[in-house]
């Protein structure tokens, strides 16, 4: 009997470590076969930076804590930057929540659940994705699980190991990332609940004693975190880029994700979703019948951290499924309890059910991963590094190039001499937009040509300044997409004091000055249904904070207007608040006389003015004399 249970342990270990192995091999199949994505190269490149720079960047720049990187960086100066080595960090805790996982069910009293949860996250897509992936999300996982399994041998085994082990993955855990606080609640409710019914078994001195040493561990944490929190603003600043579902959306998109992954057709994994919650709910029924507190810890464990973060969503869109993703070991072993459920329910023990269930996770996990390696709808990243071999090969030291979105992958991968920069340099404000103008003007007065990616995001050049501005300053020489990705080649052509025919120098306000005009001639004569092309030459001396209207108007000895053009500089498309201190801009108008208009003398004026208010602005000449609020041209004759 003995001999034959050591057989069985001896099976169960083995094929737990040959579900390790196999879950290797899956993880670092194609492992460097796709570019990385914005998140991984901003990971590689901000911790590859000496640690006095890195940490204190922590606090301010980047939305987690800094255990992840503090080892990151570590690992990179050990083992380098490639794709290989930077991902290989992720996919050895990826691969560690394999034991990790079967430990728990193990610890937990069901070594055939802990089995069945290795081989599911084993195959994941999700958790796969993740280990082929440079960000701590399969490390928090992992020190997730050890906190769990030391929680459990610390209420059973009562030792002070195990209580410091718990204490220290805890603190792991919150230095990884801000949400494992919800999944330390999650603990404590778990605690109370375990020693306010404690069996009758344990003396008073017992509990006592337990109260006592939870508090000082939660205390202990408390204290050990909070000079953190003191350093750090960004769980309260942080730019979210997630979601904000329904309630009832919560648990389907959570299962959903964690069953098949993201990389299947919306509609399949939403059905997934609600086919593992039935699942869930039939594990939960079979378990009610047996011992119920390990089924409590899985499901407060699932549901405490969702719904806080669901609750938080509804504050700021901070909902993602891999923001969550130290809670899909606990589905994975609720999956197991359903599977087992099933087993002993409808097979007598059997297991041909058991391993029908599992193969159907298997083929969606195929189908999945197949996706994934294969399918370019689902790639993880555009192909950076063809993009970056087409401009070293066709850029050089006297090009700028411009990517006016703030992923620093280009970067990663581009080794050639032009220089590499990123404009706007923040989310779009008035202020950042006058930093981008002038830094534009800097460059084309520097640069012999300018190569422009232009990808708008909604928070970031989503009007397209950068284009526009480029496209009002030089001349389109080529159009290419390589690799997918649009890009522009500008030939700056900047406008010269030669193209002004009519100098006047007169300043409008504190800030603006009209140079000059040009027409085809000097006072023309023209005849009605005719246009007057009129080209105006506008300087900004200093930053201009509104937009003013350019008003032209041809108007009669008595005052009244004929025709006229109103709109900001250049039809709108660059008004005042944007212009460079310095620049000389070129703003065009034709007035088309109109049929019916008498012969005789007109005047041709211009001006600014505010829209809103009608507010027009003084006129100066160049000693400072107030010449009105508009300024006559030249005298118009039609015949």
């Amino acid at each position: 009997m003995f001999g034959r249970f050591v057989i069985l342990r001896h099976n169960i270990v083995f094929i737990a470590l040959l579900l390790t192995f196999l879950s290797f091999l899956l993880r670092i199949y194609l492992i460097s076969d796709q570019p990385l994505r914005g998140d991984e190269s901003f990971t590689i490149q901000f911790s590859a930076r000496p640690l006095e720079q890195v940490f204190p960047e922590i606090a301010t720049v980047e939305p987690n804590p800094p255990l992840y990187y503090l080892l990151f960086n570590w690992w990179v100066a050990l083992t380098g930057q490639s794709e290989f080595s930077t991902r290989f960090f992720s996919l050895l805790f990826g691969v560690l929540c394999i034991p990790l996982v079967y430990r728990l069910g193990e610890v937990m009293g069901r070594k055939d659940v802990g089995l069945v949860a290795a081989l599911l996250i084993g195959i994941n897509p999700f958790q796969i994705w993740h280990s082929q992936d440079v960000r701590l999300y399969t490390l928090w996982p992992a020190i997730t699980l050890f906190s769990f399994i030391f929680l459990i041998l610390a209420l059973e085994k009562k030792r002070s190991l195990y209580w410091m082990l718990y204490g220290l993955f805890s603190l792991a855990g919150l230095y990884t990332h801000y949400f494992h606080a919800f999944i330390l609640l999650a603990q404590n409710i778990y605690f109370i609940t375990q020693v306010v019914h404690w069996r009758p078994s344990h003396d008073a001195g017992d509990k006592r004693s337990m109260w006592q040493k939870w508090f000082a561990l939660q205390g202990t944490l408390v204290l050990l975190y909070l000079p953190w929190l003191l350093i750090t603003n960004r769980p309260t600043t942080y730019h979210p880029s997630g979601q904000a579902p329904e309630a009832f959306e919560v648990f389907p998109l959570l299962a959903g994700t964690f069953g098949v992954g993201e990389t299947v057709p919306g509609e399949f994994s939403l059905l997934a979703g609600w086919l593992l919650i039935l699942l869930s709910l039939l594990a939960v029924v079979a378990e009610l019948r047996k011992e119920q507190r390990y089924l409590l810890l899985l499901l407060i464990h699932i549901l405490i951290p969702a719904l806080g973060v669901y609750l938080l969503s509804q504050w700021r869109p901070f909902f993602r499924e891999r923001y969550l993703n130290a809670l899909a070991p606990g589905f994975y072993l609720l999956w197991g309890y359903g599977l087992i459920a099933i087993r002993d329910r409808f097979a007598n023990g059997r297991n041909w059910l058991l391993s029908i269930g599992l193969a159907i996770f298997a083929l969606a996990a195929a189908y999945s991963l197949n996706n994934y390696w294969n399918d370019p709808a689902y790639a993880k990243s555009q192909n950076w590094p063809r993009l970056a071999n087409f401009l070293e090969k066709n850029s050089g030291s006297g090009d700028v190039i411009i990517f006016n979105y703030p992923d620093p992958t280009l970067d990663y991968y581009y080794d050639g001499s032009a220089l590499l920069l990123i404009v706007p340099h923040g989310f779009t404000t008035p202020a950042i937009k006058r930093e981008t103008v002038e830094t534009l003007w800097d460059l084309i007065n520097r640069y012999q040509r300018i190569w422009l990616l232009p990808l708008r995001h909604p928070a970031w050049d989503k009007e397209g300044l950068v284009e526009t501005w480029l496209n009002l300053h030089s001349r389109v020489e080529q159009r290419r997409s390589p690799a997918g990705f649009p890009l522009l080649l500008y030939i700056p052509e900047l406008v010269g004091e030669e193209e002004i025919q009519n100098h006047l120098d007169l300043r409008l306000g504190d800030s603006l000055q009209l140079a000059g005009y040009t027409l085809q001639e000097e006072g023309p004569i023209l005849s009605p249904g005719e246009t007057l092309p009129l080209t105006l030459f506008w300087k900004a001396l200093r930053p201009v904070e509104e937009s003013y209207h350019v008003f032209v108007h041809l108007q009669d000895q008595e005052g009244r207007i004929v025709v006229q053009q109103d709109n900001p500089p250049q039809e709108g498309k660059y008004p005042t608040n944007l212009w460079a201190t310095g620049e000389l801009i070129r703003d065009e108008y034709r007035l088309i006389i109109p049929p019916d208009t008498p012969p005789r003398s007109y005047h041709l004026t211009v001006g600014l003015y505010l829209l809103d208010s009608g507010e027009r602005l003084a006129v100066f000449d160049t000693q400072g004399n107030v010449l009105g609020d508009q300024i006559t041209i030249l005298e118009i004759e039609i015949e």
